[in-house]
């Protein structure tokens, strides 16, 4: 699989809820099946929490393991703010999943991705 037509970009709002993440996991699950990398935007969510962050993860390293990408665009400050939090800075972790220093949490190597955006 490869990323021929770019990125699926996917943009979620509202609260981290069970809903939101099964909503979020449709739309990982659709690019992947279409043998596309995922571009996913966060700008209003509002109230996160770790099991949204832990799907992204999760999502970044079946997408690596087919060959695939999934970057972060925009975070609200929320969302940001609980990525710290919850430790997934990608200069404060060592991901055992790294691929050639591929984080989900950097924008490039060694750069850890701006709060909100």
């Amino acid at each position: 699989m490869n990323d021929t037509d770019g990125p699926l970009e996917i943009t979620i709002g509202g609260e981290s809820t069970s809903e939101l993440c099964a909503e979020l996991r449709e739309h990982l699950l659709g690019a992947l099946r279409a043998g596309r990398g995922a571009r996913v935007c966060l700008p209003e969510v509002n109230e996160p929490g770790l099991p949204l962050l832990q799907l992204l993860c999760s999502a970044h390293r079946t997408f690596l393991q087919e060959g695939l990408t999934v970057q972060l665009g925009q975070l609200s400050a929320a969302a940001a703010e609980v990525a710290r939090i919850g430790g997934f800075g990608g200069n404060n972790t060592m991901c055992p999943y790294h691929v050639d220093d591929e984080c989900l949490w950097r924008r490039s190597h060694g750069e850890d991705h701006p709060d909100g955006g």
